[in-house]
């Protein structure tokens, strides 16, 4: 799946502003990049059908039971595993290099997550996308964000 310019300039905004993990990010993530089961609809808990939020889906049951199995996006927000795995599959040619920046400041040491993602070529590799963010996962989100977006905009 390909999401348009606006909706990942939208979820970089929002991965930008985190600050940890976010359940409504992991499930925007998976709907931008066809994460979700073909015939899973958002989850409801009530008989109102009070929407709960887009990070959990219902799919039918594989048995003719009358039940349904509850889908969870992947933890991208949380896991360095669900944002690698994301990576891996959106954007499979492109290499990760992920570490910790220490920087003096005014407040004293300020440690942030910084993850790069690179494309090899003849003449070793050049940088495609970077993100600094306060966890690892953050950070490996804005910079896959940031290199799906010079993807888009370098194919119009």
């Amino acid at each position: 799946m390909h999401p348009d310019p606006a909706t990942l300039h939208a979820l970089l905004a929002r991965v930008e502003s985190a600050t940890g993990a976010d359940r409504e990010i992991d499930g925007d993530l998976a709907l931008a990049f066809g994460g979700v089961p073909d015939d899973a609809f958002p989850f409801a808990r009530d008989a109102a059908w009070t929407y709960r939020g887009r990070a959990e889906w219902v799919t039918p049951s594989p048995r003719s039971l009358g039940l349904d199995v509850i889908w969870k996006a992947p933890a991208y927000t949380a896991s360095v595993d669900a944002a690698l795995a994301l990576v891996g599959r959106v954007m499979p040619s492109l290499d990760v290099v992920i570490g910790i920046v220490r920087a003096d400041e005014d407040e004293g040491v300020q440690e942030r997550a910084w993850a790069s993602m690179r494309k090899r070529g003849a003449w070793g590799s050049h940088l495609i996308a970077d993100g600094q963010r306060p966890t690892p996962a953050l950070a490996l989100l804005a910079a896959l964000l940031r290199a799906k977006l010079a993807e888009t905009e370098h194919d119009a």
